[in-house]
């Protein structure tokens, strides 16, 4: 037992050998154990007893009294904000009155370095005042307290860097495609990473390293195995590029939850998106909801593709008015592509009361309905409405007939907008309803652009394409229409002949590859038909094939021998024996 009266006094009871020097505090009292010595008058040295937390040790070695130390304060702790994340970050009692407020923005780069791979460079503030770097945190902070973070600038390295290090830490083998298109995206607006099938480990290290990419315009991520759990990934990235005008998800592996996913919390994604591609994901009939929000979420968006998302008239049975709402205030809307979806003609009247016939100039619905006449006739009721805008409509691959075409061709006189048309790959189209097509555009007041169709007569095959269509410019013949010189083209810009193309010698016609003015509608062929397709003219018995952009027959000409050959304006004709 240790008793304390005097402070000047030291009392150690129990032992007789105990020896006990007052008063002065360089002497050194030893107990009878050797090892117990009491050091008195140092204020550093309590007792030294072969154990330095031991205060007083008496008679007894057994019996010791521990120290008791004083329990430290917590730490100071400060939680800074930095975009969506805060950071919690302690200060040590011993740092306190010598780290500075660049200190601790430091820190908070740091933290967000390690959980984005990016390196913000930071100012504090404080309720609305910015902190000065060089002050004291305990000057102006407490513990506890919250701090913003605002992101002045970024330190960027190469993209390639950033790429590689993505990798790296990912634990994901470098694809040396993408590394050569990030190379060129350093001198680009542009990133095309099409075609190759890039999957989801693969494509989270490159969403990663496009962060920030400011100088990014458009990307082009088609033919890939995008899938909706890669979509956060990917909207987290596309929030760090506000610039982005073109976005090209196509081919991918995206359902309407990817779409959702796609969708920003906070409206910032899409601000300056003008094109957006989603065709050939598997969206299904559920898209309607997704679709209306990401629609709201890009107010310049023009033009919008939706070729073969699995839509059939279900699309819009359900929410068809959140979506008219969200076309409608989509005011800059200009194209709309939804060819190659089973609409059928219901969903295709569903379509057409969807969207806005003051706003869309261009609508494509190729290969949509298996020939319901119904889908002429809303497509008939959208042209004839007040104020309609469309200019450009494409009902190919419809598989409509005559009775379908000449009830589009009477609209034709009240719909002064459309300009183009395309009614080509419907083999049911015939004499009937190219004439009655071709009377309406006389008697319009406006003239069209560009026909596209294809009609077979008893010998002959008729028209592709056909531009700067003027009616006057037509005259009636036998066995089918034809036109004076230079009003019309024939092919796809691509295959034309004219007084440049065609050599007459004897007995011979050769069509030599090039690219030459039209000065004809069409070439009449004493054969069973010729037929023109999607880009190619085929001869029936002679298997002739003309490619785009050229005339390719063994070394690249067509030879006509032994028959006449009459040139005119209108038509050429070869009343012929062989086609070699």
């Amino acid at each position: 037992m240790v008793v304390w009266g005097d402070p000047d006094v030291i009392v150690v009871c129990g032992d007789p050998d105990v020896i006990v020097v007052l008063g002065d505090p360089d002497v050194m009292v030893v107990c009878g154990d050797p090892d117990v010595m009491v050091v008195c008058g140092d204020p550093d040295v309590m007792a030294v007893c072969g154990n330095p937390d031991v205060i007083v040790v008496l008679g007894d070695p057994d019996v010791m009294t521990p120290t008791v130390t004083p329990s430290l304060p917590p730490p100071m702790r400060v939680r800074v904000i930095v975009q969506d994340n805060v950071f919690l970050i302690p200060i040590p009692h011993s740092d306190c009155e010598t780290r500075e407020i660049s200190w601790l923005a430091e820190q908070a780069s740091q933290r967000y370095y390690q959980s984005s791979g990016l390196r913000p460079r930071l100012t504090l503030k404080k309720e609305g005042a910015l902190l000065d770097p060089q002050d004291l945190i305990l000057y102006v902070l407490q513990s506890n307290e919250e701090v913003l973070a605002e992101v002045h600038s970024w330190d960027l390295p190469p993209l390639t860097d950033r790429y590689k290090k993505s990798c790296q830490s990912l634990g994901v083998k470098e694809n040396s495609l993408v590394l050569k298109a990030l190379e060129q995206q350093e001198v680009s607006t542009c990133l095309s990473l099409c075609r190759l099938a890039l999957k989801s480990v693969e494509l989270c290290p490159l969403l990663r390293a496009l962060k920030l990419q400011s100088s990014l315009r458009q990307l082009h991520l088609s033919g890939n195995v995008l899938g909706d759990a890669d979509m956060e990934e990917l909207s987290a990235m596309l929030c760090t590029i506000p610039h982005l005008t073109h976005l090209n998800l196509s081919c991918n592996r995206l359902t309407q939850e990817g779409i959702r996913k796609l969708v920003p919390a906070d409206g910032g994604h899409f601000e300056k998106l003008e094109e957006l591609d989603l065709s050939l994901n598997p969206l299904g009939d559920g898209l309607t909801q997704p679709l209306a929000s990401l629609l709201h979420h890009c107010p310049v968006l023009t033009t919008i593709n939706l070729r073969g998302c699995q839509l059939s008239a279900k699309f819009l049975q359900q929410y068809r008015l959140l979506l008219a709402d969200a076309f409608r205030g989509s005011v800059h809307m200009k194209s709309i592509s939804l060819s190659h979806n089973p609409l059928g003609s219901i969903g295709v009247e569903l379509v057409l009361k969807t969207l806005p016939h003051d706003i869309v100039s261009r609508l494509d619905l190729q290969a949509v309905t298996t020939g319901e006449a119904l889908m002429v006739e809303s497509v008939v009721r959208y042209l004839t409405q007040d104020g309609c805008v469309l200019s450009h409509l494409v009902l190919s691959c419809n598989n409509l007939s005559d009775e379908s075409v000449q009830d589009l061709a009477r609209c034709l006189l009240v719909s002064s907008s459309l300009k183009t048309i395309d009614l080509s790959g419907n083999p049911k189209v015939g004499r009937k309803g190219f004439e009655s097509l071709l009377y309406a555009i006389q008697e319009r007041n406006q003239e069209m652009d560009e026909l596209h169709l294809s009609v077979l007569y008893d010998r002959v095959i008729v028209i592709q394409s056909v531009t700067a269509l003027k009616a006057e410019n037509w005259s009636g013949q036998e066995g089918g229409l034809s036109a004076r010189a230079g009003s019309v083209e024939v092919g796809l810009g691509s295959v034309e002949v004219g007084l440049g193309s065609v050599e007459v010698g004897l007995g011979s016609v050769e069509v030599v590859l090039g690219s030459v003015e039209v000065g004809l509608i069409f070439v009449e062929v004493g054969l069973r038909f010729v037929e023109v397709g999607l880009g190619y003219v085929e001869v029936g018995l002679g298997s002739v094939e003309v490619g785009l952009g050229s005339v390719e027959v063994g070394l690249g000409s067509v030879e006509v021998g032994l028959g006449s050959v009459r040139g005119g304006l209108g038509f050429v004709e070869v009343g012929l024996g062989s086609v070699e």
